[in-house]
């Protein structure tokens, strides 16, 4: 066993037994949007989208849609009906996925999550594989851009998995990290309560920094699935 250390969004933990996992935030994760104010008015427009359209918002987020897909499959989606006056920057990685499904957790299990969460069968966390042309010859700048794109893929792919593992480690204290306000002390509370899961779910010792608004969305991402997912046995669903 190691002794690690796990910071999030500046909040550093205690030294903690555990096995940690290179599960980090990558640049364009955790960039733009990631302060209380941007958070509140990203969360203002899922929240206005889901509204308007909840049935292709879940859709969406229980599907393996990725964020960079949406306007193109679902234009209904990314709306300007609902950005009223205020300015929106959208913070890259995930994020639109994210927001619609902390969005559809405060619609629909506000009051709770299902009790049989517990037996959820494992999710499914999309990897992206690089599109190359067969007999094309890439110059430098395309190879780079490639491998930069499979790096962000493979990071969002591994935060994903960390993220069902907190969920499930704990689903109703993710579920109040979830219904928190962006930048609230209740998120700040429910972030201490999730220490012991954020530190099991990790492995290969190392001291990882996590942006505070790409865990917190991910973390609803993986509940609102988990919450969706067919039940399996007990033993079946731990895998």
């Amino acid at each position: 066993m190691l002794m690690v250390n796990v910071t999030i969004a500046g909040m550093r933990y205690r030294p903690l037994l555990g096995l940690l996992c290179a599960a980090a935030a990558t640049p364009s994760m955790a960039a733009s949007g990631t302060d209380r104010n941007t958070r509140e008015i990203f969360k203002n427009f899922t929240e206005c989208i889901v509204g308007k359209h909840p049935k292709e918002a879940a859709a969406v987020v229980l599907s393996e849609t990725l964020s960079t897909e949406i306007m193109r499959h679902h234009p209904d989606l990314i709306t300007a009906d609902c950005l009223h006056a205020d300015q929106l920057q959208i913070p890259g990685g995930e994020f639109v996925l994210y927001g619609f499904a902390e969005a559809l957790l405060r619609r629909e299990y506000a009051n709770g999550l299902p009790a049989d969460i517990a037996q959820a069968a494992p999710l499914e966390h999309k990897s992206v594989e690089p599109q190359l042309q067969p007999g094309k010859r890439l110059g430098a700048r395309e190879l780079a851009a490639i491998e930069k794109d499979a790096k962000e893929a493979n990071a969002l792919r591994a935060l994903s998995i960390y993220a069902e593992c907190v969920a499930r480690s704990d689903p109703a204290v993710a579920l109040k990290l979830v219904l928190a306000d962006p930048g609230s002390s209740k998120e700040t509370s429910a972030f201490v309560a999730l220490q012991p899961a954020l530190s099991s779910c990790l492995d290969k010792g190392a001291t990882i920094t996590l942006d505070k608004a790409a865990v917190h969305g991910a973390i609803a991402l993986n509940l609102y699935r988990l919450a969706k997912a067919p039940r399996v046995a007990a033993s079946a669903a731990a895998k």
